[in-house]
């Protein structure tokens, strides 16, 4: 994990979705392009793709906990 200091408070763990987003919109404001354009076609699908991929692990770890809280509870000793 790589993390960075803030004036405020503890560390932070560096996102670099974050971090690539707010560099991005920075980019935007100073000039006026298509992303697709220079990253190409190729470049958004590996990002939908990733995207998906995180969504479905996530799914993974709903599923798991919602298993875990559907199994019985064993008696309790009074």
């Amino acid at each position: 994990m790589t993390q960075r200091a803030h004036d405020n408070g503890p560390f932070k763990e560096f996102d670099f979705g974050q971090w690539f987003a707010e560099n991005m919109h920075g980019c935007r404001r100073e000039r006026h392009f298509d992303p697709d354009e220079i990253f190409g076609e190729k470049f958004g699908r590996h990002v939908r793709n990733a995207w998906k991929e995180q969504l479905l692990a996530m799914r993974d770890v709903i599923d798991a906990a919602i298993e875990h809280l559907e199994k019985p509870e064993p008696p309790r000793r009074a």
